[in-house]
């Protein structure tokens, strides 16, 4: 393609070929040659040479590693200092800092294989009303009718939550003026999960969350001061 070639190369004057000009050209070329030999080939490109080794990440930038999981309570070490995470109350931030994201970005909704056809009190449906476009934007699809509504489609997140029984909880929580916002009401219901490996994926979520996350309370750090402080009962 014509803006892809290079350009011509052309003579600039009636001797541009004859043995004189030949020669002074392949004395030119060699003293350019000898230059380029001599500054190495990211000079000879007209480029810094590249560095070939990046600086060794910081221990305090390191990820925690999982010591051990009791109950609800996880025990990690993260370079000196051990971090002491509620479980429970790690997942529900994370749940509920998604679920945040879903209703200013983009909801991402599971439809149900069946939909369920749920009853609806005066109360409830007064509160979906108030709240529905809310709960559409977390990703919640629905069609009402006289006596109920079916639910079409969940929150992708909360897809393994039995919504026979947690849709009217909410409906209920959000009719009685429940002070926690939505997606904290979302995440609470969720189940508790014992898995091991589902603490390792938690722990390392966490540690991804960990700034927008800084002051919800959820984890404790100890360094080696505090401990000693334990041991001895300060």
């Amino acid at each position: 393609a014509e803006g892809n070639a290079a350009p011509a190369l052309r003579a600039r004057g009636p001797g541009g070929n004859s043995p004189a000009a030949l020669r002074e050209s392949a004395a030119a070329y060699e003293r350019l040659r000898a230059q380029a030999a001599a500054a190495g080939p990211a000079s000879e490109a007209g480029l810094e040479p590249e560095s070939k080794s990046e600086p060794a990440p910081s221990a305090a930038d390191a990820a925690p590693v999982m010591l051990a999981c009791l109950g609800d309570c996880l025990l990690a070490r993260q370079a000196e200092v051990l971090w002491l995470v509620d479980r429970t109350a790690a997942r529900e931030a994370l749940l509920g800092l998604q679920l945040r994201r879903y209703r200013e970005e983009a909801a991402v909704s599971q439809p149900l294989l069946f939909p369920l056809e749920l009853p609806l009190s005066d109360s409830q449906r007064a509160a979906l009303q108030q709240h529905g476009a809310e709960l559409a934007a977390l990703g919640f699809v629905w069609q009402e009718g006289e006596a109920g509504l079916q639910l079409r489609a969940v929150p992708a997140l909360l897809g393994q939550l039995d919504f026979r029984q947690a849709w009217p909880r909410l409906l209920d929580s959000l009719e009685s003026g429940a002070e926690a916002e939505l997606p904290a009401l979302l995440a609470a219901q969720m189940p508790p999960e014992r898995d091991p490996a589902g603490a390792e994926t938690l722990l390392a979520e966490l540690w991804a969350q960990r700034r927008a996350l800084a002051n919800s309370g959820i984890w404790r750090q100890l360094d080696a001061a505090e401990l000693a402080g334990l041991i001895r009962g300060d």
